[in-house]
């Protein structure tokens, strides 16, 4: 499947084990001079303990590069984090819609966040494409341009946090995967 990478025996981490998982992908389905996906996760636990998963595709039916660390984030960078998840627009948004496939688009940009609410997990995300896109109804492609513009500023943390060398990150082997579950059960793995 189009963004699903194998994590075979893993189970589904219980709702509230994390604070939020944040995955982001870049899938170019049409040959290319560089990397045909890209995607970066990060597991960030209520405690600040963070998992970041970086992973890379060269070509189609190649090679796979995952890369696992290991960090802590700082109470500010928490605060930071918690005001981003615990906005209003944020928490406003509508559960994330699965785009139908198989669609014929030459680059797809996924974003996906699942959020630790008290009672639930709020799985938030939109889809953004250039070519053929899905053949979602209008109101779906509606609610991902406005969860692109609300998760803005989480996509940007999410980027400062992966370019950073703050904090310091240790890496890991990590045989299953950190983000595993996140890919295989993403809205756009479906």
């Amino acid at each position: 499947m189009l963004f699903a990478i194998a994590a075979a025996g893993q189970s589904q981490p219980s709702k509230n084990s994390f604070a939020v998982q944040l995955l982001e992908s870049q899938d170019t389905l049409r040959p290319a001079a560089g990397p045909i996906r890209i995607q970066n996760c990060a597991v960030v636990f209520p405690d600040g303990q963070l998992l970041l998963e970086l992973i890379r595709a060269e070509s189609f039916g190649g090679k796979t590069t995952i890369v696992t660390y290991e960090s802590r984030l700082s109470q500010e960078q928490m605060r930071i984090l918690r005001g981003l998840l615990d906005a209003a627009d944020v928490k406003a948004l509508a559960p994330v819609v699965p785009p139908n496939t198989p669609m014929a688009a030459d680059f797809i940009d996924y974003f996906e966040a699942r959020i630790a609410r008290e009672s639930d997990l709020q799985r938030v995300g939109f889809l953004v494409w250039s070519g053929e896109g899905p053949t979602n109804p209008e109101p779906d492609k509606k609610g991902w341009e406005d969860a692109k513009v609300r998760l803005q500023p989480l996509v940007e943390w999410l980027h400062a946090l992966k370019s950073s060398k703050e904090p310091p990150r240790r890496r890991i082997t990590n045989k299953t995967g950190a983000c595993g579950n996140l890919l295989n059960n993403s809205a756009a793995a479906r």
